[in-house]
């Protein structure tokens, strides 16, 4: 699998990167945003509620949190919601 990386010239074509690259990346990502979330909780905290106040969710709904997988909307959500 390729994915597009833009060039670091807006007018040079991009470039093709292999999914081990991009895998590369994102776990470098990760671990950053991941130690930032657990630093400063409260960083994205208004996003959050913005979030769940127009997209209310109910007890029985399920709310998966993806792509990071970090659990940090999980820190804004009732128990009684369905949390993966």
């Amino acid at each position: 699998m390729h994915f597009s990386s833009p060039a670091s010239d807006a007018n040079a074509p991009s470039r093709a990167i292999s999914s081990t690259e991009y895998g590369a990346i994102f776990n470098k990502r990760g671990l950053s945003y991941d130690q930032a979330m657990h630093t400063y909780p409260q960083a994205r905290r208004l996003e959050f509620l913005q979030l769940f106040r127009l997209a209310p969710i109910a007890s029985s709904d399920v709310v998966l949190d993806v792509p990071s997988l970090g659990g940090y909307l999980g820190w804004y959500l009732s128990e009684a919601c369905i949390y993966c």
